[in-house]
């Protein structure tokens, strides 16, 4: 029998012979964020709080846009690689050959949430009808809020060919309600907390639901060109973004602070706000809806499969 000395000597031998298996380190990496600050930039505020995107090895560089277009011209021009924007804007872009590619998602718009059109406490305005040949206002002529609103009317008895749209920054509707400048303000959070809490304006319906009872409100976009160059970049921010939003789902009060420094809003703002559903996964089913709805009233020429958006590196 070998001695215990021999035993010992052979299994130095044997690990010294054995390639060291050590857990795999990521190739660092920066990414240029672009992004208009919103309660959707929140996952990706606390991801940077926790760590998270240190953990994948990503240097992230943050570049503040004015509008979901120019976020959307940034990615197409290579001045950023990963930006934040509404999913009317992609689907768009896709219908025009523009190679866009989500690769992680952001908010949901469901029929529970804080969104919707509001009117002047005292305007006889209350059903569909009523706003033919009215204004509203919208953060552009054709955004989602317009589409919405063009399928609510057609939906309710109203004639969507006849109202009219002003480009108005959501913060500044209320204040245009007021003014008589438009008939009805097209809201989200946070400026759909402060009409409530301002005691002017009622909601009249959350027209956004007539486009689909839940739907992806926002999404985390790059070129398909972008993710080929860099795949593992893009499937390691595709993992954060999913994993921080899991995170802040299941603990609002503790990341009411990340909402504050992704938006800027007053945190008594944030504290009345009911906070906007994330999702963690990109599925073709929460956008099949609006690019239906884009076919229908003329935005893009035809409907298409909404997996032709999304990128094989984002989190299913």
């Amino acid at each position: 029998m070998p001695s215990r000395r021999s035993l010992i000597a052979s299994s130095a031998a044997v690990l010294a012979a054995a390639p060291l298996r050590l857990p795999a380190q990521p190739v660092p990496a920066t990414i240029r964020i672009g992004w208009t600050p919103s309660e959707q930039t929140v996952p990706f505020v606390y991801g940077q709080r926790a760590g998270l995107f240190d953990r994948a090895g990503l240097t992230v560089e943050i570049i503040r846009g004015t509008s979901g277009a120019a976020l959307a011209a940034a990615v197409i021009g290579g001045s950023v690689d990963v930006a934040l924007t509404s999913v009317l804007a992609v689907v768009l872009g896709h219908a025009r050959a523009i190679p866009f590619a989500i690769i992680a998602p952001s908010g949901l718009m469901q029929m529970d949430s804080d969104a919707g059109m509001f009117v002047l406490n005292e305007a006889p305005l209350h059903t569909a009808k009523d706003f033919n040949g009215r204004t509203i206002g919208a953060n552009s002529v054709n955004d989602l809020n317009s589409l919405a609103m063009k399928i609510w009317m057609d939906r309710n008895g109203g004639d969507s060919s006849s109202f009219k749209v002003i480009e108005i920054p959501q913060p500044s509707q209320l204040a245009a309600l007021e003014a008589g400048r438009i008939d009805a303000a097209v809201l989200t959070d946070p400026a759909f907390t402060n009409a409530v809490a301002s005691g002017k304006a009622r909601v009249v319906a959350n027209i956004y639901g007539a486009i689909a009872p839940r739907y992806l409100f926002g999404m985390w976009f790059t070129t398909t060109d972008w993710v080929t160059r860099n795949r593992s970049v893009a499937e390691r921010f595709a993992r954060v973004i999913a994993d921080a939003v899991t995170y802040c789902n299941a603990h609002l009060a503790e990341t009411v602070d990340d909402v504050v420094a992704a938006t800027g809003f007053d945190r008594s703002l944030v504290l009345r706000m009911k906070r906007s559903a994330q999702t963690s996964s990109v599925l073709a089913g929460d956008l099949q809806p609006v690019i239906d709805a884009a076919a229908r009233y003329k935005m893009i020429e035809a409907s298409y499969p909404a997996a032709e958006l999304i990128s094989d590196a984002a989190v299913h």
